[in-house]
Formats: structure tokens, C-alpha cells, sequence
């Protein structure tokens, strides 16, 4: 987080305790007809609030990063003129190479890119990945796509949070012509039968 969003996000726990602890002490006050404050009072006022206060910070936490929205310029990675490999493999161990048909599909969305010619591989954890075309088994990967994205929450203009080196990818499947030719066959043979049934 920014040194603006840990100011932020701390004044605005602290107020919502306090609004709390007032809040309370009213409240008791009002059942005791009595305008003193008592020492149980404070006590319990004190750890209401302080836990009011955390929780104030883990909501506005949550709510900070789940909000934050990601820059992303990508660029193609494969196929690309060195001719070197790429594969991703997701947290699940399944695996989307560079030009061929994949196995199965994948609802992960966090894995390990790698990049290799000869014997020199470089690798990149990726955070997020995005699945287009045709995602279904034996599709070929035909496109793959990478971004070094920046993650950042604003509010009133303030950066609260900025993340930099979010790695984002992209994954294009394409199913293969054979199999699209034969869709569309059994596609137009089922419309034929159908219309044989259907004629009165």
C-alpha cells in the first residue's frame, strides 16, 4: 500500500471505532439514566472499539485489493522470431504449450510461464491468466500473450494501492479444422433427419 492509503485506511478504522465507542457509552448512559461514565463503561467501550478497529482494517483491506484495477499492455510471446518455446502450467499441473493441442481445460488461473531455446529456460509466476476462443480439449494454444501489469486502487484521486509486476497472460485456443468441419457435417446431418421426422 501507498503511504497516502495506510493514512487513509488507518484515520478512517480509528473514526469508525470511535463513532463506536461514543456510540456505546451513550447507549449505557441512556439505560442507566446516570450522565456519569463508569469504569465498565470504559472498559468494555475500549475493547469493542479496538476490535471494531481491526475489523475496520481487514474490511477496507479486502475491499481495497478485490477493487483494484489492473493496467495490462500486452504483447505476443508465441509465436515470436526467436523461435523459442513457451508453455504455461497452471496450479493444477496442466499443462498449455506453444502450438499444440491441450489435454484438458483449466479453471486455475495462477501457474508458471517458461521460455526456453536450447538449453536456457526463464521463468515468470503468473498471477492471472485469461483463456479465449475455443476452450475446450484438443483445442491447439495458437496465440499467447503476456503483460508486467500494474495493480492500483484510487479513491477521490488518491492511489490507496499500487502493485507493480502483476503478471497477466493470455492463452488463445483454436479448435482444429478437422473438427470444425465435422461439427458443422454432423450439424447438417441432424438438421436433415430432423426434417425428415418433422414432415407431416
Amino acid at each position: 500500500m501507498t503511504i497516502q492509503g495506510i493514512i487513509s485506511l488507518l484515520i478512517s478504522s480509528f473514526a469508525t471505532a470511535f463513532i463506536f465507542f461514543m456510540m456505546l457509552i451513550k447507549t449505557r448512559q441512556r439505560d442507566r439514566n446516570d450522565s456519569e461514565i463508569a469504569a465498565s463503561d470504559l472498559i468494555i467501550g475500549s475493547i469493542v472499539s479496538i476490535l471494531i478497529f481491526f475489523l475496520s482494517i481487514a474490511v477496507s483491506l479486502v475491499f481495497i485489493v478485490c477493487s483494484s484495477k489492473s493496467y495490462a499492455h500486452y504483447h505476443t510471446i508465441y509465436s515470436n522470431k526467436l523461435n523459442a518455446n513457451v508453455k504455461f502450467v497452471d496450479s493444477d499441473n496442466v499443462e498449455f504449450i506453444g502450438g499444440q493441442p491441450i489435454k484438458s481445460t483449466s479453471e486455475k488461473t495462477t501457474g508458471t510461464l517458461t521460455l526456453s531455446k536450447n538449453d536456457t529456460t526463464v521463468n515468470r509466476d503468473i498471477n492471472d491468466v485469461e483463456f479465449v476462443g475455443d476452450v475446450e480439449k484438443d483445442s491447439s494454444v495458437e496465440k499467447i500473450e503476456y503483460s508486467n501489469s500494474t495493480r492500483e486502487t484510487k479513491l477521490f484521486g488518491v492511489t490507496l494501492f499500487k502493485l507493480n509486476g502483476w503478471n497477466d497472460l493470455k492463452i488463445h485456443l483454436k479448435k482444429p479444422e478437422s473438427k470444425t468441419l465435422k461439427e458443422q457435417q454432423d450439424a447438417e446431418n441432424r438438421k436433415e433427419l430432423n426434417s425428415l421426422l418433422d414432415k407431416e
